[in-house]
């Protein structure tokens, strides 16, 4: 309870006024009257010092602490009540004067009648500490409703924050679930037109490769059935460029793919990126056996 210069819990609580802290210090098994009357480095005890600063609730508490001198005196022998009277509060006046009357009756009737001293004594003592019980038995209550309404209070915030946690959860969770079902759904149809697409390209290079091959076949069918002659008349089965879709007659030159796809010598400068439209595939170079088979059915030299 000693906080330095001859400071105790005391001297600290009855300077900052505090009641409830005086109340619980005198309850404690340590607070005997030497340890309440203990005087600071400047002589000052603990109720000195509250009547010094005028905190009448203080007195009050002090007077309900068992073995506090009332009669005690800072360094310049001021007593509590003169304190009081040369700092003007009125009501510690009053209450100093009334707890002094007393103790000069209750003097006077402990000399009139001595046989009974000791048991009035103890009867006031026990009327004392009674009420003082009482008074401490209020003062929990109060305090153990005032803990149960925060108790309360606290739990019905505790139960919003949880209730409002868990709705913010659900609705992050639900964006998320809507999140992800668009995301799939997007992705799905992304492939399947990349799927289609890409039926559509293998369907149309077979359709593509089977007209090439129907007209090699139908060239190659007519070379062979027909004698050459200075007079006759071109073959209808040219191939067609892939990209002008003209007849490459001689003498144009034609350029082919790593898989024989055939491509005019007018188109092939003109495209961005040197690949077959068919295949997709890099071109190799000039057709010169369709080049020459074309000459030999155009009679060209």
């Amino acid at each position: 309870m000693l906080l330095g210069n001859g400071w105790t819990g005391l001297h600290n609580a009855c300077h900052k006024n505090s009641a409830a802290a005086i109340r619980e210090l005198g309850r404690d098994d340590r607070c005997i009257p030497a340890m309440v009357n203990m005087e600071t480095g400047s002589g000052e005890t603990a109720v000195m010092l509250a009547t010094q600063e005028g905190h009448m609730e203080s007195v009050v508490e002090m007077a309900r602490i068992t073995g506090t001198d009332f009669g005690t005196k800072n360094s310049q022998g001021q007593t509590l009540l003169e304190v009081a009277r040369e700092r003007n509060y009125a009501q510690l006046v009053q209450f100093l004067e009334e707890r002094s009357e007393e103790e000069r009756l209750n003097t006077q009737g402990e000399r009139s009648t001595p046989q009974l001293a000791p048991d009035v004594a103890a009867i006031t003592l026990g009327s004392l500490r009674l009420r003082d019980i009482a008074d401490e038995l209020e003062n929990i209550e109060a305090i153990e409703a005032v803990l149960v309404s925060e108790e309360i209070s606290m739990q019905e915030k505790q139960n919003e924050e949880i209730e409002s946690l868990e709705a913010r959860h659900q609705e992050e969770h639900t964006q998320l679930e809507e999140s992800h079902a668009r995301e799939k759904t997007q992705l799905r149809t992304k492939q399947e037109e990349e799927k289609e697409e890409q039926t559509n390209m293998r369907s149309t290079n077979i359709k593509r490769k089977s007209e090439l091959e129907r007209q090699m076949q139908a060239h190659f069918s007519s070379c062979a059935t027909s004698a050459p002659s200075t007079s006759s008349t071109p073959s209808p089965d040219v191939p067609e460029c892939p990209v002008c879709m003209e007849e490459m007659k001689p003498p144009m030159q034609i350029f082919n793919c790593r898989n024989g796809h055939l491509t005019c010598a007018d188109c092939r400068p003109k495209m961005t990126i040197a690949i077959c439209t068919i295949c997709r595939t890099e071109f190799t170079g000039r057709a010169t056996a369709v080049e020459q088979m074309l000459r030999q059915m155009f009679n060209c030299q």
